[in-house]
Protein backbone atom coordinates (compact mmCIF):
# COMPACT_ATOMS: atom_id res chain seq x y z
CA UNK A 1 0.00 0.00 0.00
CA UNK A 2 1.63 3.42 -1.14
CA UNK A 3 1.14 5.72 2.24
CA UNK A 4 -0.63 9.15 1.15
CA UNK A 5 1.99 12.28 1.16
CA UNK A 6 0.85 16.01 1.48
CA UNK A 7 2.80 18.52 0.53
CA UNK A 8 2.58 22.31 0.68
CA UNK A 9 5.56 24.26 -1.08
CA UNK A 10 6.81 27.99 -0.45
CA UNK A 11 8.57 29.62 -3.50
CA UNK A 12 10.13 26.18 -3.51
CA UNK A 13 9.79 22.43 -5.12
CA UNK A 14 11.91 19.24 -3.60
CA UNK A 15 14.05 17.16 -6.14
CA UNK A 16 15.67 13.99 -4.91
CA UNK A 17 16.31 15.76 -1.30
CA UNK A 18 17.39 18.91 -2.64
CA UNK A 19 15.53 22.20 -2.41
CA UNK A 20 15.16 24.23 -5.83
CA UNK A 21 13.55 27.76 -5.97
CA UNK A 22 10.90 28.39 -7.99
CA UNK A 23 9.26 31.82 -9.56
CA UNK A 24 6.31 31.75 -8.18
CA UNK A 25 5.90 32.71 -4.53
CA UNK A 26 2.76 30.59 -4.02
CA UNK A 27 2.49 27.80 -1.87
CA UNK A 28 1.17 24.83 -3.94
CA UNK A 29 -0.26 21.77 -1.50
CA UNK A 30 -0.01 18.92 -3.03
CA UNK A 31 -3.05 16.20 -2.22
CA UNK A 32 -4.09 12.52 -2.82
CA UNK A 33 -6.63 13.56 -5.07
CA UNK A 34 -5.83 17.36 -6.66
CA UNK A 35 -3.95 20.52 -5.95
CA UNK A 36 -4.58 23.62 -3.62
CA UNK A 37 -3.23 26.89 -3.70
CA UNK A 38 -2.50 28.79 -0.79
CA UNK A 39 -0.66 32.04 -0.42
CA UNK A 40 2.67 32.40 1.65
CA UNK A 41 2.36 34.04 5.54
CA UNK A 42 3.49 37.74 3.71
CA UNK A 43 2.34 39.65 7.46
CA UNK A 44 5.21 37.23 8.73
CA UNK A 45 6.57 34.56 6.52
CA UNK A 46 8.08 32.57 10.13
CA UNK A 47 5.01 31.70 10.67
CA UNK A 48 2.86 29.08 9.80
CA UNK A 49 -0.47 29.84 7.29
CA UNK A 50 -3.65 27.72 8.13
CA UNK A 51 -3.61 26.40 5.09
CA UNK A 52 0.29 24.86 5.64
CA UNK A 53 -1.13 24.14 9.19
CA UNK A 54 -4.09 22.03 7.69
CA UNK A 55 -1.33 20.02 5.60
CA UNK A 56 0.62 19.37 8.86
CA UNK A 57 -2.66 18.12 10.51
CA UNK A 58 -3.01 15.39 8.35
CA UNK A 59 -0.24 13.66 10.17
CA UNK A 60 -2.61 13.20 12.82
CA UNK A 61 0.15 13.94 14.86
CA UNK A 62 0.35 16.24 17.80
CA UNK A 63 1.94 19.65 16.10
CA UNK A 64 4.79 21.53 18.02
CA UNK A 65 5.97 24.62 15.96
CA UNK A 66 9.39 26.92 16.98
CA UNK A 67 8.48 29.78 19.08
CA UNK A 68 11.88 31.20 18.58
CA UNK A 69 13.73 31.50 14.92
CA UNK A 70 17.02 33.70 14.36
CA UNK A 71 16.50 36.49 12.24
CA UNK A 72 15.07 36.70 8.83
CA UNK A 73 13.94 32.95 8.75
CA UNK A 74 11.03 32.32 6.85
CA UNK A 75 9.10 28.95 6.15
CA UNK A 76 9.78 27.73 3.00
CA UNK A 77 8.24 24.02 2.41
CA UNK A 78 5.73 21.77 4.85
CA UNK A 79 5.31 17.88 4.16
CA UNK A 80 3.41 15.58 5.67
CA UNK A 81 2.98 11.79 5.55
CA UNK A 82 -0.55 10.48 6.70
CA UNK A 83 -0.48 7.49 9.31
CA UNK A 84 -0.78 3.76 8.42
CA UNK A 85 -3.65 2.86 10.88
CA UNK A 86 -3.13 -1.20 9.70
CA UNK A 87 0.47 -1.17 9.90
CA UNK A 88 2.87 -2.16 12.86
CA UNK A 89 4.71 1.25 11.81
CA UNK A 90 2.36 4.56 11.96
CA UNK A 91 4.30 5.76 9.44
CA UNK A 92 3.00 9.53 10.60
CA UNK A 93 5.43 11.84 10.01
CA UNK A 94 5.90 15.60 9.19
CA UNK A 95 8.68 18.27 8.31
CA UNK A 96 8.58 22.25 8.16
CA UNK A 97 11.72 23.15 6.23
CA UNK A 98 12.96 27.01 6.92
CA UNK A 99 15.13 29.20 5.37
CA UNK A 100 16.82 32.78 4.99
CA UNK A 101 17.07 33.75 1.67
CA UNK A 102 17.24 37.70 2.73
CA UNK A 103 20.39 36.52 3.95
CA UNK A 104 23.77 35.57 1.89
CA UNK A 105 26.68 32.96 1.56
CA UNK A 106 27.80 31.75 5.47
CA UNK A 107 25.20 34.23 6.89
CA UNK A 108 21.69 32.20 5.44
CA UNK A 109 21.10 28.91 7.30
CA UNK A 110 18.51 26.59 6.34
CA UNK A 111 16.69 23.95 8.58
CA UNK A 112 14.43 21.14 9.25
CA UNK A 113 12.00 21.18 11.87
CA UNK A 114 10.95 16.78 11.80
CA UNK A 115 8.14 14.96 13.71
CA UNK A 116 7.74 11.22 13.21
CA UNK A 117 5.79 8.38 15.12
CA UNK A 118 8.68 5.99 14.80
CA UNK A 119 11.47 4.66 12.77
CA UNK A 120 14.35 5.82 14.28
CA UNK A 121 18.51 5.15 14.47
CA UNK A 122 21.42 4.78 12.71
CA UNK A 123 24.55 6.68 13.68
CA UNK A 124 26.02 10.53 14.91
CA UNK A 125 27.99 13.08 13.92
CA UNK A 126 31.29 13.91 15.70
CA UNK A 127 30.81 16.77 17.11
CA UNK A 128 28.34 17.15 20.03
CA UNK A 129 26.72 19.38 22.78
CA UNK A 130 23.81 18.66 25.59
CA UNK A 131 20.53 19.74 23.75
CA UNK A 132 17.98 22.14 25.11
CA UNK A 133 14.93 20.58 25.55
CA UNK A 134 11.29 21.76 25.21
CA UNK A 135 8.80 21.55 28.28
CA UNK A 136 6.97 18.59 26.90
CA UNK A 137 10.43 16.27 26.33
CA UNK A 138 9.98 13.28 28.45
CA UNK A 139 13.52 12.59 29.94
CA UNK A 140 14.99 8.88 29.56
CA UNK A 141 16.40 7.87 32.43
CA UNK A 142 20.40 7.99 32.69
CA UNK A 143 20.82 9.44 28.62
CA UNK A 144 21.83 12.41 28.14
CA UNK A 145 19.74 14.10 24.62
CA UNK A 146 22.49 15.86 22.31
CA UNK A 147 22.87 17.94 19.31
CA UNK A 148 25.12 16.38 16.55
CA UNK A 149 26.85 17.81 13.98
CA UNK A 150 29.98 18.29 11.59
CA UNK A 151 31.25 21.31 9.73
CA UNK A 152 33.47 19.56 7.21
CA UNK A 153 31.63 15.82 6.84
CA UNK A 154 33.93 12.64 6.95
CA UNK A 155 35.50 11.46 3.68
CA UNK A 156 35.66 7.53 5.52
CA UNK A 157 32.43 8.36 7.04
CA UNK A 158 28.60 7.83 6.48
CA UNK A 159 28.28 11.65 6.80
CA UNK A 160 30.45 13.56 3.89
CA UNK A 161 29.11 16.66 3.94
CA UNK A 162 28.57 19.10 6.81
CA UNK A 163 25.49 17.84 8.43
CA UNK A 164 23.56 19.08 12.16
CA UNK A 165 20.46 16.91 13.99
CA UNK A 166 19.19 16.65 17.54
CA UNK A 167 18.53 13.67 19.22
CA UNK A 168 14.48 12.62 18.74
CA UNK A 169 13.31 14.46 21.79
CA UNK A 170 9.51 12.28 22.66
CA UNK A 171 6.67 14.64 23.20
CA UNK A 172 2.80 13.61 24.21
CA UNK A 173 1.30 9.84 22.18
CA UNK A 174 4.64 8.49 21.50
CA UNK A 175 5.45 11.26 19.21
CA UNK A 176 9.11 12.57 18.70
CA UNK A 177 10.67 15.81 17.29
CA UNK A 178 14.35 16.94 16.55
CA UNK A 179 15.97 19.74 14.60
CA UNK A 180 18.43 19.29 11.54
CA UNK A 181 20.42 21.13 9.18
CA UNK A 182 21.57 20.15 5.75
CA UNK A 183 23.20 22.71 3.85
CA UNK A 184 23.07 23.23 0.32
CA UNK A 185 24.33 25.37 -2.89
CA UNK A 186 22.48 28.71 -1.22
CA UNK A 187 22.53 28.02 2.19
CA UNK A 188 25.11 27.13 5.41
CA UNK A 189 24.94 25.06 8.34
CA UNK A 190 22.90 25.58 10.89
CA UNK A 191 24.91 26.31 14.24
CA UNK A 192 24.25 23.63 17.40
CA UNK A 193 23.34 27.28 19.12
CA UNK A 194 20.86 28.42 17.36
CA UNK A 195 19.61 24.62 16.91
CA UNK A 196 19.26 24.24 20.80
CA UNK A 197 17.68 27.96 20.72
CA UNK A 198 14.80 26.51 17.94
CA UNK A 199 14.25 23.36 19.98
CA UNK A 200 14.23 24.50 23.10
CA UNK A 201 11.00 26.84 22.04
CA UNK A 202 8.92 23.97 20.33
CA UNK A 203 5.60 24.67 21.55
CA UNK A 204 2.14 22.70 20.90
CA UNK A 205 -0.37 24.37 18.81
CA UNK A 206 -3.34 24.33 19.84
Amino acid sequence: MIKPIFVLLTGVVGVGGAIATLPQTNAIASQSFGTAIAQANTEDPGELTSEQLAVLRRSELPIALPTYLPEFTEVDQVDAMAPQHNSPDNGADYIVYYRQPMLTGGDSACFELQAASGGFGGPVLPQAINASLPPFAQSIQGYTHQVFWTETGEAEGPFTEPALFSDWIQGEDGVYYRITSNPGRYCSLLSPEEANLILESLRYVD
